[in-house]
């Protein structure tokens, strides 16, 4: 699970990082990085008023916070407050926006998926369609198109005649739909497509297994996690008591000291205990994800691909 760090907590964290460490950290230890602060801070100051290019300072600490959080493991990340619509998004699963996933292909800006009675639908994009300009402005390497009301696309298509068009297009407030999709086979093979453990996932998914397997022909679930970054730890561990008996231990999160010890247990009666479960990784499966299906394979309760 991602480690969050407010950029209003930051400069309290360095003032306690020199000031106030935990009773296992030597003097020598508080002087050593009360040195190195200092080093880090005259060398930012020499960039900014001396280098021979203009610099970005904000950029510049940026980076450096990002590459130290690096050196200390792939999950702790830091964000500003101007990403906290990301935030917003990970634990309300909405946004504003024109609702369409954009990906880039070598030098193209490419819709990936204008999702279902999204804005960007309406317009009439499809997947394929190459961006080349926003507002008449030339796409370039950081494309975004959600910063105001109404934005004027021009896209090319060229899997049909590779025609030129330009629509306007009116942001809204997408809502992210964590099940985008379930279904029951005829074989009684149940499957459930889960992009994302925000505050909306839990109930999303109870409500997809109940109606799979309200009939009694359903013999087994696959739960697709590919793609899912993850989001919500509790998101998670509600997501496994479903399948597993009420009081599972299903993870711990552990700090330095033995009181920051914290175990999430099952907290209701599951409403698929026996039902076969498959669920479905790949390397974009990740925080969250990674709990749900690492504990339910380590319970003997579910099969990884």
């Amino acid at each position: 699970m991602k480690r969050l760090i407010p950029l209003s907590l930051l400069a309290a964290a360095l003032v306690c990082a020199v000031s106030g460490f935990s009773k296992g950290q030597s003097s020598k230890s508080k002087d050593d990085l009360a040195r190195s602060l200092n080093t880090f801070n005259s060398i930012v100051k020499e960039l900014y008023t001396g280098y021979v290019d203009t610099i970005d300072g904000a950029e510049l600490v940026r980076e450096a916070i990002d590459n130290m959080l690096s050196t200390i493991d792939p999950y702790t990340e830091y964000y500003p407050s101007d990403d906290q619509d990301d935030l917003t998004t990970l634990a309300q699963g909405q946004y504003a926006g024109i609702g369409s996933v954009i990906m880039r292909r070598g030098d193209s800006v490419l819709i990936q998926l204008p999702q279902w009675g999204s804005p960007s639908r309406k317009a009439g994009l499809l997947p394929g369609d190459v961006i080349t300009a926003i507002d008449g402005d030339s796409v370039g390497r950081d494309v975004s198109i959600d910063k105001v009301t109404t934005v004027r696309v021009t896209l090319r298509r060229p899997l049909r005649g590779d025609s030129v068009f330009t629509v306007d297009i009116v942001r809204g407030n997408i809502k992210v739909n964590p099940v985008p999709y379930y279904g029951l086979q005829d074989d009684g093979t149940a499957y459930l497509r889960l992009t994302t453990f925000s505050s909306e996932s839990a109930s999303a998914v109870k409500e997809a297994v109940r109606e799979m397997t309200k009939d009694g022909k359903a013999k087994g679930l696959i739960i697709d996690l590919r793609g899912n970054g993850g989001g919500y730890l509790e998101s998670a561990v509600q997501i496994a008591g479903y399948f597993v008996d009420k009081g599972t231990e299903i993870v711990r999160t552990r700090g330095r000291e033995a009181s920051q010890e914290k175990i999430f247990k099952t907290t209701q009666n599951p409403i698929a205990p026996g039902l076969p479960l498959v669920i479905l990784t790949d390397g974009s499966t990740a925080s969250a994800s990674e709990i749900l299906s690492g504990s339910l394979q380590d319970l003997d309760r579910a099969v990884i691909v």
